[in-house]
């Protein structure tokens, strides 16, 4: 809080006498920016918290945190692996996947997409995608049945849900 004594030397700068009006300008100019300055500072710091939040919870909650991966691309023995990288704190779930490219050829389009296999019921524990699915349904997935859903109604490739 200020005191008499803080409050009196700042108003002798602030309060122009006929002569030092300038001085008097320029020290309330100051004062103003800075406030102004430390206003925006706390207005953007809560809008980076905000936006923190907001990809700690949607873009990290659908990747892995982490891949474990072969050199060659090919891991044979997996399941070793995953009893190692669960021994680790901080690890609370796994899951294997296999992942390779193809292309989508649509009426109006052809994409090349990546394309992942799961195991639906492990890949949960992992990721929040059955919270993000805007029609269908996550465990009507089978493990095994390859399918790939197609509706008709796209407009493209890329907007195809599977």
């Amino acid at each position: 809080m200020l005191r008499p004594v803080e409050l009196a030397i700042a108003m002798r700068y602030v309060r122009s006498r006929s002569k030092n009006r300038f001085v008097s300008f320029i020290s309330l100019m100051s004062v103003a920016g800075i406030a102004l300055a430390v206003a925006v500072l706390i207005a953007v710091l809560s809008a980076m918290n905000g936006f923190e939040h907001e990809v700690r919870s949607r873009i990290l909650g659908m990747l892995a945190h982490g891949t474990i991966s072969g050199l060659e691309g090919r891991i044979d023995d997996w399941r070793y692996l995953e009893q190692v990288a669960a021994e680790f704190p901080g690890v609370v779930a796994s899951a294997p996947f296999v992942r390779g490219e193809a292309m989508l050829v649509g009426e109006a389009a052809v994409k090349g997409v990546e394309v992942r296999g799961i195991e639906p019921a492990r890949e949960l524990a992992t990721a929040a995608l059955d919270k993000v699915l805007r029609s269908g349904d996550f465990h009507a997935l089978q493990a095994g049945s390859y399918a790939i859903r197609w509706r008709r109604s796209c407009r493209s490739a890329s907007a195809t849900r599977w």
